[in-house]
């Protein structure tokens, strides 16, 4: 269980009530903002939104139900390797793998950090057998082939999924900026299908501090019709950056996410 040395413990109202082995939803931090193109400061994201989370966050939603029945743990955060992408990608990818192993059908909710983190999170449910489509919400189709010659940038997260998930199990929403390129290679990607996974890059949204932002997003009730029906396997809420102001938006998606 040697995943276990990459994380570090952080509390939620409710962690640890149940094992690892028990839960039915594991929450998971990745504080990484190695290739950010903006301004910097996802990093500090996971633990800020379980902040929020414990300041803001209700116990209890009519139509989903008490956050005190839902089974969850909070593994804690990946032990990011400063200054070193890829090795904390491939940590990333190492603790997503060790939690599958101890519990294959435990559900993901991770926190971010940048939009990079979620092709080792896709890649390591893949790797664990896992079948699903990817469904993105995003300002930027993040499709470039590399990013001043880093491809595993941000803004080239999802070239990399499509590369090992295939463009017919891909879809990506809320686009609103672009490079020709992408443009053209979106063309070519298909209709997610159930089940899903959700990745929710907060730039997608008007007037959440994002490290990119572009004007004109959407609502928050907007982006929640759009999946609040969705049979997902795993979620990511990424991008957003503490350092430019605060937002009671990722806490209340990670609500209603340990709700649903």
């Amino acid at each position: 269980m040697t995943w276990k040395f990459l994380t570090r413990q952080t509390s939620l109202i409710w962690e640890n009530i149940y094992e690892l082995d028990e839960a039915k939803l594991v929450v998971l931090g990745v504080p990484l903002d190695s290739s950010v193109t903006g301004l910097p400061g996802t990093r500090l994201g996971p633990d800020r939104i379980r902040e929020e989370f414990r300041l803001w966050a209700s116990g209890y939603h009519p139509e989903m139900g008490n956050l005190e029945d839902a089974r969850v743990y909070d593994v804690g955060n990946v032990e990011i390797v400063p200054g070193d992408m890829r090795a904390s990608l491939e940590r990333t990818y190492q603790v997503v793998k060790g939690i599958l192993e101890e519990n294959p059908d435990v559900k993901l909710v991770v926190l971010g950090g940048e939009h990079s983190i979620t092709f080792p999170v896709v890649k390591a449910l893949m790797d664990s057998g896992k079948d699903f489509d990817y469904l993105c919400f995003d300002a930027h189709w993040d499709l470039l082939e590399n990013y001043m010659g880093l491809k595993e940038s941000h803004a080239s997260v999802n070239r990399r999924i499509m590369e090992i998930l295939g463009k017919e199990k891909m879809e990506i929403k809320g686009v609103r900026i672009s490079e020709k390129e992408e443009w053209e290679l979106s063309n070519e990607l298909g209709r997610a299908k159930d089940p899903v996974y959700l990745s929710i890059d907060l730039d997608v949204l008007e007037g959440v501090p994002v490290g990119t932002p572009v004007p004109g997003g959407w609502s928050f009730e907007k982006l929640w019709n759009e999946i609040k029906d969705r049979n997902w396997v795993a979620v990511d809420i990424v991008e957003y950056n503490p350092m430019l102001g605060t937002s009671p938006v990722p806490s209340e998606l990670l609500r209603r996410f340990l709700l649903i």
